[in-house]
C-alpha cells in the first residue's frame, strides 16, 4: 500500500546512507538506481490573466476590484503581487491584450515596459503582446505573396525587425503571444509570422496556444472536418501548425473539469483521447509537448459549464500531464479573467489563484505545494519522452468514463501484467529515456475525483527488473522488486516507476 511503501522507502534511504546499497539476489545494487542528480532540468510554469489593473467587467460595465483607505482604486501590478506570483511557482509572465504595446507609444515611456520593469525586478521573464504582430496572426488570408500586405518573405522579416526592436533589448523580455485557438485558416499567416519573427530572433519564444479536440469543433481543424473525422482532422490540425511553423513544440488547452447537462461533475469525454493524439503527433514529429491546465469555472449563457477545482483534481491534472510527456504547463487563470457575460462567458470569481479583490484562495496554496513536488521530479521526468498508455477499469466504473472512449492501448515494453481493485479506474502510461535506455510508468488513479473518494490498490509485473525507483510528490523510493509492484492512491494521484 501507498504509505506501507512511504515507510519502507524511508528506511531504505537511511539504509543505504550508512551501508552502501541493498544487493538482490542477482548482486544488484541499490547504488545502480538511474542517477539524474546531474541534471538540471525544471518545468516552466505561467498562467493566464495575471496580476491585473484592478479593473473587471460585467456585461460592459466596469467594476474595481479593491480599494484602498482613501477609496482609490488598487492595481495589482505591482513588485509585490509580481513577487506573489513568482513565490507560486511561476518563472514566467505573460501580458495579454489587457496590457498590449501598439507601436504608437514611445516604449521608454509605455504601460508595457513599466510593468516589464516589475517582472524583471523579481526575476520573472516575459511574454508579451504586440498587437501589430498579433494582428497579423489572426489573419485568414496569406500574408504574403502577390496581392498580401506583404511581397516577399523578406518584407515580412524586416517588418517584424522594426516592430521588435522596442523591446527586445529588455532583459525580461521572453517571447511574443499570438493568436489564441486558431483555425487551420490562420496557418498560412502564422507560418510566415512564426519564421519572420524566429529569423530575426531565434531565441524569442512564440506562444501559439491551439484548440483542445472537441468533434463539434472539427470543421476549425481541416477544411471539410465532421463530428466522424474529428479525430483525424484534429491530428492534421496540429500537424500541420508544426509544419507550417516550423516550431519545437505544439501546444494547446483542454479542460476536463466539467458539468453535464443535469449539473453533475464529469471529466470532458474528449481531453484524454485529445491528449493522446498530441503527444502522438510531439512523439512523430520530434518536438516538445506544452499544454494548458484548468483552475477555474465558469458559466456560459447562464449555464454552469466547468466546475470549481479542488486540490486532488489539480493533481488528477498535472500527474497526468507529466504522465503523458507534457514538458511545460500553463493555467487558466490565475486572476479571474477581467471580461464577463452573464449571457456569455462569465468567470466564478474565487475559482483562480487569486480573487478580483487580489486576496489568496485555496487554490494558491495547493498549486504552491504541487509546484514543489513537481520541481523535485523535473531533473528526472523532462528526460523521458511519451510512448504510450492503457487503462484498467476493475469491474464496475464508480464514476462515468466516457473519457477513455477511443483511447489506444499500447503494449508495454517492461509491464507483463497490470491490475486494479474492483471498482476503479486506473491509467499506467510508458516513457521512455533515449540517452540513458531507461523506461518509466506512471501508475495514476484517474477516476474523477469529485465523484470517487475511495483508492484504489494496482498491482504491477515488471518483466526483467530487480529493483524499482518509484517517484511519488517528488520524493524518491529505492526498494528491491520482489516479483509484484503494489501501490494504493486516491484519485487524481500518481507515483513514478522507473524499473531497472
Amino acid at each position: 500500500m501507498k504509505r506501507y511503501k512511504k515507510a519502507i522507502g524511508s528506511v531504505l534511504a537511511a539504509f543505504l546512507a550508512v551501508s552502501g546499497g541493498l544487493c538482490g539476489c542477482d548482486g544488484t545494487s541499490q547504488t545502480d538506481a538511474p542517477d539524474y542528480s546531474a541534471s538540471d532540468k525544471q518545468f516552466s510554469f505561467y498562467a493566464y490573466a495575471p496580476p491585473g489593473d484592478g479593473i473587471y467587467t460585467v456585461d460592459g460595465v466596469s467594476y474595481d476590484g479593491a480599494h484602498d483607505e482613501n477609496g482609490n482604486r488598487i492595481s495589482f501590478q505591482t513588485v509585490e503581487k509580481y513577487r506573489e506570483y513568482a513565490e507560486c511557482g511561476f518563472d514566467t509572465i505573460m501580458f495579454q491584450a489587457d496590457d498590449p504595446y501598439t507601436g504608437t507609444e514611445t516604449w521608454e515611456q509605455s504601460h508595457l515596459k513599466s510593468i516589464m520593469d516589475k517582472a524583471e525586478e523579481v526575476g520573472l521573464r516575459a511574454i508579451m503582446f504586440d498587437s501589430r504582430l498579433h494582428d497579423l496572426s489572426a489573419s485568414t488570408e496569406p500574408i504574403v505573396g502577390a496581392g498580401c500586405r506583404f511581397s516577399t518573405q523578406e518584407e515580412l522579416e524586416e517588418y517584424v525587425a522594426s516592430c521588435m526592436r522596442d523591446y527586445t533589448g529588455h532583459p525580461a523580455f521572453y517571447g511574443l503571444l499570438i493568436r489564441d485557438e486558431p483555425t487551420y485558416e490562420m496557418f498560412p499567416a502564422i507560418g510566415a509570422l512564426y519564421r519572420a519573427i524566429k529569423k530575426n530572433y531565434p531565441d524569442c519564444f512564440i506562444q501559439c496556444n491551439l484548440f483542445p479536440l472537441d468533434p463539434s469543433n472539427a470543421a476549425a481543424y481541416a477544411e471539410g472536418g465532421t463530428v466522424s473525422t474529428a479525430n483525424s482532422s484534429y491530428r492534421a490540425y496540429l500537424e500541420e501548425f508544426i509544419d507550417r511553423t516550423g516550431a519545437d513544440y505544439v501546444m494547446f488547452d483542454s479542460y476536463p473539469m466539467m458539468k453535464d447537462t443535469k449539473g453533475g461533475n464529469i471529466i470532458k469525454e474528449a481531453h484524454l483521447k485529445g491528449l493522446e493524439i498530441a503527444a502522438d503527433v510531439a512523439r512523430s514529429k520530434n518536438v516538445a509537448l506544452y499544454a494548458v491546465a484548468q483552475t477555474c469555472s465558469w458559466k456560459k449563457n447562464g449555464v454552469q459549464r466547468a466546475r470549481a477545482c479542488t486540490e486532488a483534481d489539480m493533481y488528477w491534472q498535472t500527474n497526468l500531464y507529466m504522465g503523458m510527456g507534457v514538458k511545460q504547463i500553463s493555467y487558466f487563470t490565475y486572476q479571474r479573467k477581467r471580461t464577463n457575460s452573464t449571457s456569455g462567458e462569465y468567470f466564478d470569481d474565487g475559482t483562480s489563484f487569486i480573487r478580483s479583490n487580489g486576496e489568496k484562495t485555496e487554490l494558491y496554496d495547493w498549486m504552491q505545494k504541487i509546484h514543489g513536488e513537481m520541481q523535485k521530479l523535473a531533473s528526472v521526468i523532462l528526460n523521458f519522452d511519451y510512448v504510450g498508455l492503457r487503462s484498467y477499469v476493475g469491474g464496475t466504473a464508480p464514476c462515468p468514463i466516457g473519457f477513455l472512449a477511443g483511447v489506444q492501448d499500447c503494449e508495454f515494453t517492461m509491464i507483463d501484467d497490470a491490475q486494479t481493485s474492483d471498482s476503479s479506474v486506473m491509467l499506467i502510461t510508458e516513457l521512455y529515456d533515449d540517452e540513458k535506455n531507461q523506461y518509466m510508468y506512471m501508475i495514476q488513479n484517474i477516476a474523477d475525483p469529485s465523484v470517487v473518494a475511495e483508492p484504489l490498490t494496482a498491482s504491477v509485473t515488471f518483466s526483467d527488473t530487480q529493483a524499482l525507483a518509484v517517484y511519488d510528490k517528488g520524493e524518491r523510493f529505492l526498494s528491491e522488486y520482489d516479483g509484484e509492484y503494489t501501490v494504493e492512491l486516491a484519485p487524481g494521484e500518481a507515483v513514478f516507476v522507473l524499473p531497472y
